[in-house]
């Protein structure tokens, strides 16, 4: 999934820091063509500015500007599934700046709100479920499990990672 992600977002930002994600030539949905080791992308959608209703959720997103909504599926072991979103503001406020959301412990879910919240001021940003289907953040997934080693070891390091080469990008335009 790091290695995706990775991918993903490089990809991404350093599009739109240059300007081309308005160009004709790349869209957002010409991400979904976009191959990633371990990895399928399962949305790749401009949103209008406005309002964005969550998958699974009722209670609609407000204020948001126009974005690039790209959704991720990662399977880095045979016996793991991450989920992982990357929003990317299309409508000019794009601050050349990523932002990688958490959500402590075992996660177990997306937070819409906090990437709303980081593309209303401008942030392109990821977050992801950490590979825990429970959205109630139980860590029973992770027994008996070879991606434990993985949750355990990769987010940190390879966070760490993107936010460097993501920060030199945008320094760098």
């Amino acid at each position: 999934m790091n290695t995706c992600l990775k991918t993903l977002v490089l990809s991404t930002v350093s599009l739109a820091a240059l300007g081309i994600a308005s160009a004709s030539a790349v869209t957002c949905e010409s991400l979904a063509s976009v191959s990633l080791p371990n990895a399928t992308i399962t949305a790749a959608q401009s949103m209008p500015a406005g309002s964005f209703t969550p998958p699974g959720s009722t209670t609609p997103l407000t204020n948001l500007p126009a974005f690039c909504r790209v959704a991720v599926t990662s399977t880095p072991t045979s016996d793991s599934v991450i989920n992982l979103e990357v929003w990317l503001p299309t409508d000019g406020s794009f601050n050349g700046k990523y932002e990688q959301l958490g959500c402590g412990g075992f996660c177990g879910s997306i937070s819409y709100n906090d990437l709303a919240e980081a593309i209303r001021r401008g942030y392109a940003a990821a977050a992801t479920n950490d590979g825990n289907p429970d959205p109630n953040g139980s860590a029973t997934f992770a027994l008996g499990s070879r991606s434990t080693r993985f949750f355990i070891k990769g987010p940190a390091a390879k966070t760490r990672s993107i936010l460097l080469a993501s920060i030199a990008s945008a320094s760098s335009s």
